[in-house]
């Protein structure tokens, strides 16, 4: 058996900004008293939307992984968000991570047996569910683990479960 190797460092870390502008014009035609056509402008829509999507995926063990995506939103009232001095940091609305691990064992040129497990979990708390943020949408998590897989075969035997 060869010796474990630890690494401390996510191989990948993610923090990207984003905004987005829109405007919409829309008219109206109407027909004047007199029979002629005009056009009435409707009042102008001007949208706004801006966040931060961050995350990392570690594998501090060649056998073990872990990863995190969040998005932070940065276009919530004063009284929300987070800031350090002028700085917005917005406040996290989603967000989710994962592990999972597979083992597997040499045992000759036709058997390889193999264990993984995973498991996921996921929050949706943004300000269409709740203005204050304290409602958070059915947090969802799911644990899948003891699949074995028979590479000669390509046939496996699984057992997972979802978690309330």
């Amino acid at each position: 058996m060869t010796r474990a190797k630890f690494y401390p460092l996510p191989e990948r870390f993610f923090w990207n900004y984003g905004v987005q502008k829109s405007v919409s014009q829309s008219s109206d035609r109407i027909r004047t008293p007199s029979g002629d056509l005009s056009l009435i402008d409707r009042p102008q829509l001007v949208g706004r939307t801006a966040a931060i999507n961050f995350g990392a995926d570690s594998r501090p063990f060649d056998f073990f992984h872990h990863r995190f995506e969040a998005v932070r939103n940065l276009e919530l009232p004063d009284s929300l968000r987070n800031q350090i001095g002028f700085v917005n940091l917005g406040r996290v609305v989603t967000w989710n991570q994962s592990m999972d691990t597979r083992y597997s064992m040499n045992r000759g040129a036709w058997l390889r047996p193999g264990v993984s497990w995973n498991a996921q979990y996921s929050q949706d708390n943004g300000p269409v569910l709740s203005p204050d943020l304290s409602v958070a949408l059915d947090p969802q998590r799911a644990v899948g683990d003891a699949e074995l897989r028979c590479r000669s075969t390509g046939s496996s035997a699984g057992r997972s479960c979802r978690l309330p």
